[in-house]
């Protein structure tokens, strides 16, 4: 029997969670504690306090320095997670909603790449 359950990592997506590319067009906030430490990713980005992503290296090579610029706190990397989704921008296409509020993917047109 589980002594705690805590989340662990949320998932920012305009894509039907049965939608078979809706990993790809996620962003996700997970925690990386202890403590309220939490990182933005994109597959294996993680975003940088500079507005960069940059390939998240395994736990081992994380050095105080790499912690300092691609953690925050929960709120503040949510709130990073939904500013930038909707510029994330992956093979040209990105997620625009239709009339009914239904995201889809749509070619971006000149938008420049975000992640």
């Amino acid at each position: 029997m589980p002594t705690s359950v805590k989340a662990i990592k949320y998932r920012i997506c305009g894509l039907d969670d049965n939608d078979v590319d809706s990993s790809i067009w996620s962003l996700t906030v997970e925690w990386r504690g202890p403590g309220d430490v939490w990182a933005v990713k994109h597959l294996s980005k993680c975003y940088c306090s500079d507005g960069t992503w940059d390939i998240e290296p395994s736990p081992s090579n994380r050095d105080d320095e790499y912690k300092a610029t691609h953690r925050f706190t929960k709120h503040e990397a949510m709130a990073i997670a939904l500013q930038h989704y909707p510029s994330l921008i992956v093979n040209g296409m990105w997620v625009r909603d239709d009339e009914d509020g239904i995201g889809h993917l749509v070619p971006a047109d000149g938008a420049a790449q975000s992640a």
